[in-house]
């Protein structure tokens, strides 16, 4: 893709696994509300964490990523919306994340 600059049609960037979803156009702002809505509802701790760990592997090695990503599970572990988590688990609910 990179050489040939080929365009890849939204199917075949699904099946390879490029994209997660296809909407069709009409239903695009929908789905993106419905999404950004499942975002603010969720771990946002454990959002960040993940950016922050999907930034670093650009430019660390396998023992640095690994470092770094004990130190974010760490970290995420001592957050209020861990506990949260757990609690909602073994209820069987659905956990109410505060962001903390």
């Amino acid at each position: 893709m990179i050489l040939t600059n080929r365009v890849v049609s939204s199917d075949e960037a699904l099946a390879w696994g490029l994209v997660e979803k296809v909407v069709p156009g009409e239903s695009l702002l929908g789905e993106a509300r419905r999404m950004a809505v499942q975002f603010s509802v969720g771990p946002t701790q454990g959002y960040a964490g993940a950016k922050r760990l999907q930034l670093a592997a650009f430019e660390s090695d396998l023992a640095t990523s690994l470092r770094l990503e004990a130190a974010e599970m760490n970290r995420a572990s001592k957050t209020t919306d861990s506990l949260e988590a757990v609690h909602a688990f073994v209820a069987k609910r659905v956990p109410q994340f505060a962001g903390r």
